[in-house]
């Protein structure tokens, strides 16, 4: 016939919290070796700040596209010649 020892309820609670604050301890651990190498790891020039002159210049931004230019909305004009002349269509 086996034996077995029951644990008593202040006993088993006494473990629990123990096995938590260890699986804490064991993450916290876990985590602050990935960060460790992530820093080895990543270049110094990344973290370097630098200042330059502010100046002042055009900026061009040219894209060479095939296809169609269309409209998005169409006006018609209508000239009538009772009401006068029109010199210059803007647009």
């Amino acid at each position: 016939m086996q034996s077995t020892i029951i644990p008593h309820p202040k006993q088993k609670k006494k473990w629990i919290i123990i096995g938590v604050i260890a699986l804490i301890v064991i993450v916290a651990a876990v985590n602050i070796f990935i960060m460790q190498g992530k820093k080895k790891g990543a270049s110094t020039t990344a973290d370097a700040v630098s200042f330059e002159k502010v100046t002042e210049r055009k900026l061009n931004n040219t894209k060479l596209v095939s296809g169609q230019v269309k409209p998005g909305n169409i006006e018609s004009f209508y000239a009538d010649p009772a009401k006068g002349k029109v010199k210059d269509i803007e647009v």
